[in-house]
């Protein structure tokens, strides 16, 4: 028999993942979607000017594009803000048994981590579109998904590892 704290979890991932695309559906979360984007857009651009100064960037209706000098080079859409594997991890800790405090306290860095980690992505994709376009479907569909994924993955990990109530009812 599985032990009761992964019944648990399962039960409460499943509800917040039937949340999650009831949220999706109604269009809750389309003005933070929105919002991320952009945010994420302006924060690329303005790194990305440390290699290429004529970066810029430019928004139409709920579209954001990143420009290196008369080309657009990148299509920043929702699926790219990186709202959706931050939901992910937040939701992984709230399913998981643990104390509140160090749960917000690793919401809050995790989804600080993947932003930055989102950032660099898009700036990276960006000169890889502009300098190596025959391998930017690659690198996007893979390579740095793989990475973020993996970043997520060593965050749970250690949460688990250090902070869960599980892993210090194993430990004793």
């Amino acid at each position: 028999m599985k032990p009761k704290f992964i019944q648990g979890f399962m039960i409460k991932a499943a509800l917040l993942y039937v949340a999650w695309l009831l949220a999706e559906h109604l269009g809750w979360t389309t003005p933070l979607h929105q919002w991320l984007t952009e945010v994420t857009t302006i924060a690329s651009t303005a790194g990305l000017r440390w290699w290429e100064p004529t970066a810029t960037y430019y928004m139409e209706s709920t579209r954001c594009y990143i420009s290196m000098g008369a080309a657009t080079v990148l299509h920043i859409d929702s699926p790219c803000n990186g709202l959706t594997i931050m939901l992910l991890y937040m939701g992984f800790l709230v399913a998981y048994p643990g104390r509140w405090q160090t749960k917000a306290a690793f919401m809050v860095l995790g989804s600080v981590i993947v932003f930055l980690l989102n950032i660099g992505r898009v700036m990276a994709l960006t000169l890889n579109y502009a300098y190596a376009k025959t391998s930017f479907d690659f690198n996007h569909k893979y390579t740095f998904v793989f990475i973020v994924y993996a970043v997520v993955f060593a965050l749970w990990v250690t949460w688990v590892n250090n902070y869960s109530v599980v892993s210090k009812k194993l430990s004793t």
